[in-house]
């Protein structure tokens, strides 16, 4: 017996994916959470790090800078498709980056039933 055939019949194995397993919801998964800790680093090196007076601090601020401006979608894990598998509008976070750099504040954006909150979540 081949390994191929023992999964024939009535019971081969599906793959199943984890969003299978929770019904769609996909908010808590290690997956979703480290994508929202590498967006969250790359803002703060972006904000904390831009304007240092250290060259190597500088270096990563610019460097987190040109990953969030950049509007590559070719591999997994650029700006906008982090955004993206995050539910958020990479161009509004890209917005708010770019003003908060320049030293005005993040614009907000309009909520259902006119909650004037800061939305970071689209």
């Amino acid at each position: 017996m081949t390994t191929d055939d023992r999964y024939e019949g009535p019971f081969v194995p599906d793959t199943v994916l984890a969003e299978q397993l929770s019904g769609g919801h996909t908010h808590d998964t290690g997956e979703r959470r480290l994508l929202a800790a590498v967006l969250e680093d790359a803002v703060h090196c972006c904000l904390k790090l831009d304007g240092s007076d250290d060259a190597k601090k500088r270096a990563l601020g610019r460097e987190a800078w040109e990953w969030i401006a950049s509007t590559d979608r070719s591999r997994l894990y650029t700006f906008e498709n982090v955004c993206l598998q995050l539910g958020l509008d990479p161009d509004y976070v890209r917005g708010g980056v770019s003003r908060m750099r320049r030293g005005r504040p993040a614009a907000r954006a309009p909520q259902p039933g006119g909650d004037d909150q800061l939305c970071a979540a689209g």
